[in-house]
C-alpha cells in the first residue's frame, strides 16, 4: 500500500500527461498484482491447513461453543 501512496505522490509532479499515465498505469498494474498474490496466498494455505483441520475433527481436538465435539456427519 505504501508503494501505492509513492507512485500516486510521484504522478502529481509527473512532467508530461503520458509520464503520468505510464506511472498510473504502473501502479494499477502493482495493486492487481499484490492482490492476486494475497488471493492465491490465502487460498493456498487454507487448502495446507484443511486436512489438518479435519484430522483435529476426527480426533476430537476441535469443540464449538456449546463445548460438544464435531463430529464428521455435523460438517457434512
Amino acid at each position: 500500500m505504501t508503494f501505492f501512496l509513492l507512485e500516486v505522490s510521484i504522478i502529481e509532479f509527473g512532467e508530461s500527461k503520458a509520464c503520468r499515465k505510464e506511472l498510473l498505469f504502473r501502479c494499477l498494474r502493482h495493486l492487481t498484482f499484490a492482490s492476486l498474490k494475497f488471493h492465491l496466498k490465502h487460498k493456498w494455505r487454507s487448502r495446507l491447513l484443511q486436512p489438518f483441520v479435519h484430522g483435529c475433527i476426527k480426533r476430537g481436538c476441535i469443540v464449538n461453543k456449546k463445548k460438544q465435539r464435531f463430529s464428521l456427519s455435523t460438517l457434512w
